[in-house]
């Protein structure tokens, strides 16, 4: 599923996450990245509280509207 499916990009005004939500067969895969050293709130388009984390770099997942 990772690498078939259409992509939609998110967050394209934020500088600082490469993000987007990929979509295929009818499952959702949404990748969020931060490729600076600090760490910073952002404020998604949806509520993650019903995704599942499938890898995380912290011990915090992503579980509302806002991501750290």
């Amino acid at each position: 599923m990772i690498a078939y499916g259409d992509i939609k990009p998110l967050l394209r005004e934020d500088k600082r996450v490469f993000a987007y939500e990929r979509n295929y067969k009818g499952q959702k895969l949404i990748v969020i990245c931060n490729f600076y050293p600090t760490t910073y709130e952002i404020e998604l388009p949806y509520d993650l509280s019903n995704y599942k984390c499938i890898l995380n770099n912290y011990k915090n997942e992503a579980k509302a509207k806002k991501l750290h």
